[in-house]
């Protein structure tokens, strides 16, 4: 059905643009996570201002 609505080259170019897209939010959510994790740990130590 797909193939019918968008054709084989659109429903390739829609699947592809797709997968990008997600790859791009994976990076974005996993660097949101490191950063969290820096503040805590710099936060955590004692002498995280010396």
């Amino acid at each position: 059905m797909v193939v019918w609505v968008f054709g084989w080259t659109g429903g390739k170019q829609f699947v592809g643009t797709s997968y990008i897209g997600a790859k791009e939010k994976v990076a974005e959510q996993s660097a949101a996570h490191k950063a969290r994790k820096a503040e805590k740990k710099a936060a955590k130590r004692p002498d995280a201002d010396v």
